[in-house]
């Protein structure tokens, strides 16, 4: 989005009013006056929009705002703007978990709710609205039911979404997504920390470029995914190089922050090691050891569920009992002198 759009559009609004303010009183021009109300509304919402996007404070928008608001009451736009306010309030609600909370959980139940059939159109109930509005119901609720679908098991739902196109603007990083999925599939710590530097890159190009936001639902949700299921892998890339450079205060920090609110299966004793000691230094050094020992423990739990031959053939126990079945006086034949383990698996 444009520096200046938030400009733009308030110049723009106030031409409009100038249009307005010159227009005979005659119910002749009614129509004329209707569709010029109707695109200072539009202008209005743009202006709002701009100023969201560049992170403009609250007292910058009050300023004006409120001042095009009454100038669309004063011409008798009370209708256009009640309008305008009902679709942005159903909008913002809808959004508001996912944009501003950031809780992608609460924000997917709102999307599925939105999906439900509230028009009951499977039961051929007949409603007053045009099948053009119709469609777009339908449409929407599709949409909103896949979304939910990608977001909640996006292993099994981007086969699927490779051979169809479902949102606007998805082109941007679907292909980016697909290839992070089916590296985080197969365990690639590299594919997977360049898929997801891939797809962010992407998805920051969206936002620079002023994506509308209907257009970065699906791309913020995704992204989400992307990070907390990445972090893993993030941690395992630049674990060897941890010691040898000098990370910031502020990136120790985002990061302690990450991994305290990361649900991932794979950092949950990083995770509960974190909360109940705090951030510290030492702390930040632990879960590096913390994530070696854990990729080990992986490393040997695969080798014990490989298929034994004379090379591999491990004789491993559960616990101090069983492993005394492995001694000389209780082994059993063949297994003397055989590699013993504690199975991990």
């Amino acid at each position: 989005m444009n520096t200046f759009d938030d400009l733009l559009a308030r110049n723009h609004f106030f031409m409009q009013m100038r249009k307005l303010a010159e227009l005979p009183r005659s119910s002749d021009y009614q129509e004329e006056r209707l569709s010029l109300l109707k695109i200072a509304c539009e202008d209005l919402e743009k202006y709002v929009f701009a100023l969201s996007m560049r992170r403009i404070s609250e007292p910058q928008i009050c300023s004006y705002g409120p001042r095009m608001a009454t100038l669309i009451l004063a011409y008798g736009g009370a209708e256009s703007l009640y309008a305008l306010i009902k679709e942005k309030h159903a909008e913002t609600i809808r959004d508001y978990a996912l944009f501003i909370l950031q809780d992608v959980d609460t924000a997917l139940k709102y999307y599925e709710l939105a999906a439900l059939d509230w028009y009951y159109f499977e039961g051929e109930v007949e409603w007053d609205i045009s099948s053009a509005k119709k469609e777009a119901i339908l449409r929407r609720g599709q949409e909103f039911r896949r979304m939910s679908q990608l977001v909640r098991n996006p292993g099994e739902s981007v086969s699927l979404w490779r051979r169809m196109v479902v949102w606007d603007g998805e082109e941007a990083y679907k292909e980016s997504f697909i290839e992070y999925i089916h590296n985080l599939n197969a365990k690639d710590h590299s594919g997977i920390y360049q898929c997801a530097t891939a797809f962010f890159h992407n998805v920051s190009g969206m936002i620079d470029a002023g994506a509308a936001r209907d257009d970065l639902r699906v791309a913020v949700l995704l992204a989400h995914v992307v990070r907390d299921s990445s972090l893993y892998s993030t941690m395992v890339m630049i674990a060897p190089m941890v010691n040898k450079i000098q990370l910031s205060a502020k990136t120790k920090h985002d990061m302690f922050e990450c991994l305290c609110a990361n649900q991932s299966k794979t950092l949950v004793v990083i995770r509960k090691y974190l909360v109940n000691v705090g951030e510290c230094e030492e702390s930040f050094d632990v879960c590096f050891r913390l994530l070696t020992i854990k990729e080990c423990v992986q490393r040997i739990a695969q080798f014990l569920r490989m298929n034994p031959t004379e090379e591999t053939e491990l004789a491993y126990y559960t616990g101090l009992q069983t492993f005394s079945y492995m001694l000389p006086f209780k082994a059993e034949k063949g297994m003397e002198g055989k590699l013993s383990v504690m199975n991990i698996a």
